[in-house]
């Protein structure tokens, strides 16, 4: 069963975007349709502005 993550995840053209409940701001990365699966089965939280993952071995820049 995949991972389901606490985050929502919405693309715009080559940009998607992530949100939380609870955060004050909307995080950016670029689409890429190869990462997607995995970017979107984790749980993101938010480092000095920037979405970090642990688990992937840190933040998306």
């Amino acid at each position: 069963m995949p991972r389901k993550s606490k985050n929502k995840f919405n693309i715009h053209g080559d940009i998607i975007s992530i949100m939380r409940e609870g955060w004050e701001q909307m995080a950016f990365a670029t689409y890429r349709e190869d990462y997607y699966e995995e970017l979107s089965t984790h749980t993101w939280t938010l480092s000095n502005g920037y979405p970090t993952n642990a688990t992937l071995g840190g933040g998306l820049h």
